[in-house]
């Protein structure tokens, strides 16, 4: 699906409805949530 967090943010603000992410921790973790799929993407 994504492969980096930048992509997420740019991602997320055109696609709101269908995409939610939240940065996690301050070690850099990204928690994405899409169509109700969870994926953790950690030091990217």
């Amino acid at each position: 699906h994504f492969c980096v967090p930048y992509d997420l943010k740019i991602r997320h603000q055109k696609e709101e409805k269908r995409l939610e992410w939240k940065e996690i921790s301050d070690m850099g973790s990204v928690l994405f949530h899409a169509e109700g799929e969870q994926l953790r993407m950690r030091d990217l």
